[in-house]
């Protein structure tokens, strides 16, 4: 009996051996997919310093989410060099979809990319005019809702908090609308007017806002796109109310409106 257990001790031994021998391969695999930079191992092993006490499950469920991410900046370097080399427009990568928004947004209608009957915006939208549209979201009953108000709403609400509790209040009637639908915010895009500015001091407020509106998108369910970086990297594409974009500004926020699609 007492040699029974020992083999057993043994075996489990073995087998607790070449499962860390299989992570540590993973590990190495993923973090140095190119031999020539096998000198390079740093990354690899502050991953397995990070991970050791950890349970099997934790460490492959870390994998997972590493490779989802890898493969995730693969798609968009792949769609990036097709954008590129000129074999597919930004515009073609959009399919069954409806745009809500302000008259920023109205842009990619009034511009001809877009289908104009599936942007849904106006000037002087705000989330509250989600509830007018909602007939025409469900007969469209997208697989795609690209959100992007918050330009008129600085001037509503008194508070980020304020403007989120509103803003979820929205989204219960949208979801209804299009039940099948992933949905994507955009953040408030700065605004550089002086008239607005001395209207409310929200307008100097937007990166508070815009940390409400993602702490809701991460607890909600929704993906929040960031495109606060190509709105400052761009400011020359703004027109000359610094509130509005030229047409040439849309295709780089389609982009990267497309590019968070990937989160799913």
């Amino acid at each position: 009996m007492r040699k029974k257990g020992k083999n057993k001790r043994f075996l489990y031994g073995v087998y607790g051996a070449i499962a860390f021998i299989v992570i540590v391969a993973a590990v190495v695999t993923f973090y140095q997919p190119d031999k020539k930079a096998t000198k390079n191992v740093d990354p690899g092993m502050s991953y397995l310093k990070q991970m050791a006490g950890k349970s099997s499950s934790d460490i492959e469920s870390n994998i997972k989410t590493m490779k989802k991410e890898r493969e995730r900046q693969e798609r968009i370097a792949a769609r990036e060099k097709a954008l590129a080399d000129g074999s597919v427009t930004v515009w073609e990568l959009f399919s069954d979809y409806v745009f809500l928004g302000d008259s920023r947004t109205v842009g990619f209608g009034a511009f001809g990319f877009l289908d104009e009957s599936r942007v849904l915006a106006n000037s002087g939208d705000g989330i509250q005019s989600i509830a007018a549209n909602l007939e025409t979201v469900e007969y469209y009953n997208p697989s795609w809702v690209f959100i992007c108000y918050g330009t008129n709403d600085l001037g509503i609400y008194a508070s980020p908090e304020d403007y989120v509790k509103n803003f979820r209040e929205q989204m219960k009637g949208l979801k209804e609308a299009a039940p099948h639908g992933t949905f994507l915010i955009s953040s408030i895009m700065p605004v550089y007017s002086s008239r607005l500015l001395a209207q409310s001091s929200n307008y100097g407020r937007i990166d508070e806002f815009n940390a409400a509106i993602r702490q809701m998108c991460e607890e909600d369910g929704y993906i929040f796109v960031d495109n606060t970086e190509i709105a400052e990297q761009n400011r020359s594409e703004y027109e000359a109310d610094g509130v509005h974009f030229k047409s040439s500004f849309y295709d780089k926020w389609a982009l990267n409106l497309i590019n968070g699609e990937d989160a799913v």
